[in-house]
């Protein structure tokens, strides 16, 4: 799983440039979550907390309980809460 994880990390260009210390220090302080298909992770307009870094999967983003976005393996989101 971790090896899952670091890939993840090191293929989203928003973190990309990070040195492999900081990335090692993300997989070593985040917690795994398996998500169910079709279940939610989180609804907009909720107070965020967290940041999500797609591991393995897909998901859909919806907005208006529309699709406007597709997330694949690698993918972040969540990460604008945290700063």
């Amino acid at each position: 799983l971790r090896i899952w994880f670091m890939q993840a990390l090191v293929s989203n260009s928003f973190l990309a440039g990070l040195p492999s210390e900081a990335l090692d220090a993300l997989v070593m302080a985040g917690e795994r979550k398996r998500i169910q298909a079709g279940e939610k992770v989180i609804s907009e307009g909720e107070k965020a907390d967290a940041c999500y870094f797609l591991v393995q999967g897909q998901a859909t983003v919806l907005q208006n309980s529309r699709p406007i976005n597709k997330l694949k393996t690698g993918d972040v989101f969540g990460e604008i809460a945290l700063f």
